[in-house]
């Protein structure tokens, strides 16, 4: 018998390129074996058209055992020649056909050791039978003995030259030869036994030297063992085999580097940069090695010319080079020798039935977490906290020693609002690697947030201390801890090095606010704005900074921003937020004031200044003597403009005013047209956050008054809590306190006015009520030099001490109107009555006092 055997052997040899599994034809088995076996049975015994039919049966259960339809053929053949023996003439066996039927039945019985042993009888009768010499290599291929499979190949391959069945053969039989020995080397090199991890790669790349994972893994194993020679001779023979890969390129440039050849390592950059069809990703990690290598070399500017060639990318490495130059930069001005590395570049492969698939990360930034942690910076940039926190987990515990790891996990927790896990978590990470300066800074933040200003202070300056951080992280930290001026300094820094460059122009204007560089800021805030309408968060935040370098309009614009945000439901704001931010709209945007105050004895208290007693005349007796009486009805009105605007209440204001004595108990005084005063003055506040103010005023007489015009200098003091409409309650607690001092340079006149009014504040009618009723306790206390042992126009002598204090309880109602949808009422109706009794001094202190003024 002589039976054909017939193998698909197409796309096999490349099938490990392919990431597809090598299939050999499968042996017969089940009820297809059987029928065959009855076929080639009835074929012995020349029953051929019951092996035809027997033989058809089986292919149709089985389509793929092509040699069937050799042994159909060859039965229609013998019953062609029995049927008509005089048309063919006896003919013998071909060589070897007894050896290899028993080879073929030994393959379909699986049992592969019989089929070698008598296939190699029958190719030792017909060496040059190619079916024959196919069924012995897939015999010791199913037995596993791959390197006899390859031998076999190569004897074939002598006698068939150039066959592209056997050249295909033998490469698929060599890389599975390979493939063990790659992972075990790449094993031992992640558990860093060189020696192994050398041997068992060199033995990789004799078996498939095509293969670019094999010759990644010798050339990354030479460079871990420091042998950069070797290490340059095997990228040689990688770009040999194929110069249009990257990796060699690559890994050839950190050898020609720890060489001192750094000329040699950056043109292999450039050659690597070179190749045509790179993806984008290839073109970016390239450039990271280059700028990697510049940095290593002191190349400064080489390594940002490399870097503004790349775009941002969501896992910092950039702005993480970039900061890293800008540091290196840095310490080289102020004299400090730096010693950066190219870090060597890292190997990550995947194990799979063909051998490694291989890639080289730039920075040696890779390790066990990366996988891991990529995908909970994804998760946390999607706003899922909770899956970046287990995965941030996951990747600290592949890679414990990664403090960057560490860091997602507390910014994880962060966006949770798990503060103190987050700053147990951030304690953690600082005590597995030691002190670094992020992680210091992270958690001295978080420390800020729950009020340990000591530890987060402490953390900071710890930060500062350890140094590496880009230069706009020092200025926030300098900032935190105080130093404002060095926090500029740094934030100049990062400026001028063009740190600042790529960062969004938000950023950089909350950088500035940090650093207390608020023009910077507020450049950056309508920059930011220009570009994309700010949120309303930040529009608020530009608001306020806005007021602090005195662009009023602009301030009073971002603000009804915001309100305007609330209403649409875009922003969530509490009602005494919203009403302290249009209070803020009314405040900025005054320029002009109107005040007018009647009062029935005490003094009254005009944007700041209380009431000056008035400048002395021939008729004035300014309530002398310890018995005489204070009993009078006076108003002051006055009108205030501020020609420069609010200045983040640090304003100017130039004002006139008109004061008049309307009745008087004492007969002596003058009242009316007859005690008409004026003044024409300036006043300034220097401080925003203290209400001082200052002034400087002209008095003179109007009407028929006979005063003396007078230059009058003043200085007054006030503060207050609760004094403003609350809409969020219904009462609160109120307290306000002013104090003057001032003096009559011609009349060489000095006095001194204060009150204090302390008690609790209700709403009439319930919270949001314009009606504000206001019981208090009053405590107030003057002097008046003109009061001390004054001498009378006829020479008698008044023995006053010149003070009066006094105690007492009194009530304010005050009505306020003229608001808006985005201004706080601007103006008020406020009656006031109280009773003191006197502590001390002249009679003039106790009573009763009131006070009727209107505010517009």
């Amino acid at each position: 018998m002589k039976r054909t055997f017939l193998l698909t052997l197409a796309g096999l040899a490349m099938a490990p390129a392919l990431g597809q599994a090598e299939v050999l034809p499968l042996p017969l088995s089940g009820p297809a074996y059987t029928i065959a076996n009855e076929a080639y049975a009835a074929y012995d015994r020349k029953d051929y058209d019951l092996a035809i039919a027997k033989a058809r049966e089986a292919l149709r259960q089985r389509s793929d055992i092509t040699r069937l339809n050799r042994l159909i053929v060859l039965a229609q053949r013998d019953k062609e020649r029995r049927d008509h023996p005089r048309q063919y003439p006896e003919s013998r066996p071909s060589p070897g056909f007894g050896a290899a039927a028993q080879a073929f039945k030994a393959y379909d019985r699986d049992d592969f050791a019989l089929a070698a042993s008598s296939i190699r009888k029958a190719i030792a009768q017909a060496p040059r039978r190619m079916d024959y010499r196919m069924l012995l290599i897939e015999s010791l291929q199913r037995q596993g003995q791959l390197v006899q499979a390859d031998q076999a190949t190569v004897q074939a391959l002598q006698v068939f030259p150039d066959d592209d069945t056997l050249l295909m053969r033998r490469e698929a039989i060599r890389r599975q030869l390979a493939a063990p020995l790659a992972i075990e080397g790449y094993r031992a090199l992640q558990q860093n036994q060189l020696p192994l991890a050398v041997a068992q790669a060199r033995k990789a790349v004799a078996w498939a030297p095509e293969i670019g994972a094999n010759q990644q893994l010798l050339i990354s194993a030479l460079l871990a063992s420091g042998d950069y020679r070797a290490a340059e001779q095997a990228a040689d023979g990688a770009l040999a085999q194929d110069d249009g890969e990257i990796a060699p390129w690559i890994l050839r440039s950190y050898a020609l580097d720890r060489q001192g050849k750094q000329d040699a390592a950056q043109a292999d950059l450039q050659q690597a940069l070179a190749i045509d069809g790179l993806l984008d990703s290839e073109v970016r990690d390239i450039r990271f090695f280059a700028a990697d290598l510049a940095l290593a070399n002191g190349e400064l500017a080489q390594a940002l010319e490399q870097l503004e060639q790349v775009p941002e990318d969501a896992n910092g490495e950039v702005a993480r080079r970039r900061s890293a130059a800008q540091v290196t930069a840095r310490q080289q001005r102020n004299g400090v020798k730096t010693a950066a590395r190219f870090p060597v570049p890292a190997l990550s492969c995947q194990e799979s039935a063909f051998g490694l698939i291989c890639d080289i990360w730039p920075g040696n930034q890779r390790d066990g977490g990366t996988d891991t942690a990529m995908q909970a910076y994804a998760a946390l940039a999607d706003k899922d906290a909770a899956s970046a926190q287990a995965l941030a987990r996951e990747a600290i515990r592949r890679a414990p020693h990664n403090p960057a790891y560490r860091s997602l996990l507390v910014s994880a927790l962060t966006d949770q609002k798990r503060l103190d896990d987050a700053i147990d978590a951030a304690t953690e990470g600082l005590q597995a690697n030691g002190d670094d300066a992020r992680l210091l800074a992270q958690r001295g933040r978080l420390r800020q947030q729950t009020c340990n200003d000591s530890g987060a202070r402490q953390d900071f300056t710890q930060a500062l201390a350890l140094g590496g951080l880009p230069s706009y992280e020092e200025a926030s930290l300098c900032a935190a801890i105080g130093q404002r001026r060095t926090a500029r300094e740094r934030l100049q820094q990062a400026r001028d090095a063009g740190e600042l460059k790529d960062m969004k122009d938000l950023q950089v204007a909350y950088l500035s606010v940090q650093a207390g560089d608020d023009d910077a800021a507020h450049e950056s805030f309508a920059k930011a704005d220009a570009q994309t309408r700010l949120a309303p968060t930040a529009t608020q935040d530009a608001a306020y900074n806005a007021m602090r370098v005195n662009d009023d309009k602009g301030a009073v614009a971002y603000f009804k921003r915001v309100i305007d945000a609330e209403k649409a439901g875009e922003l969530q704001m509490p009602a005494r937020q919203l009403f302290d931010t249009r209070r803020a709209v009314a405040d900025v945007s005054r320029t002009w004031g109107l005040t007018s105050t009647t009062s029935y004895r005490g003094n009254t208290s005009t944007s700041g200044l209380s009431a000056a007693p008035s400048s002395g005349g021939s008729n004035d007796n300014g309530g002398r003597g310890g018995d005489s009486s204070n009993d009078s009805l006076q108003n002051s009105t006055e009108i205030s403009w501020r020609p420069l605007g609010y200045r983040n209440a640090r304003f100017v204001e130039l004002y006139g005013r008109i004061t008049d004595t309307l009745w008087s108990k004492n007969s002596d005084s003058d009242t009316g047209f007859d005690a008409l005063q004026g003044a024409l003055g300036v006043r300034a506040k220097p401080f925003s956050s203290l209400n001082v103010m200052a002034a400087v005023e002209r008095t003179f007489p109007l009407g028929s008054s006979d005063v003396d015009g007078d230059w009058l200098l003043r200085l007054g003091y006030g503060s207050s809590i609760g004094t403003d409409l609350r809409v969020d309650t219904d009462s609160w607690w109120t307290s306000q306190l002013f104090a003057e001092a001032g003096h009559y340079v011609e009349d060489s006149r000095n006095y001194f006015n204060s009150e204090w009014q302390g008690g609790r504040s209700y709403a009439i009618g319930g919270a949001g009520s314009r009606w504000v009723t206001f019981p208090h306790v009053v405590a107030a206390f003057d002097y008046d030099s003109k009061m001390d042992s004054d001498t009378g126009s006829d020479g008698s002598t008044d023995y006053s001490s010149g003070t009066a204090a006094g105690i007492g309880l009194g009530n304010n109602v005050r009505y306020w109107f003229r608001e808006d949808a985005y201004n706080a009422p601007r103006s008020y109706v406020d009656f006031s009555l109280q009773y003191r009794v006197k502590l001390s001094g002249d009679d003039r202190a106790k009573g009763v006092f009131a006070r009727l003024t209107y505010s517009y």
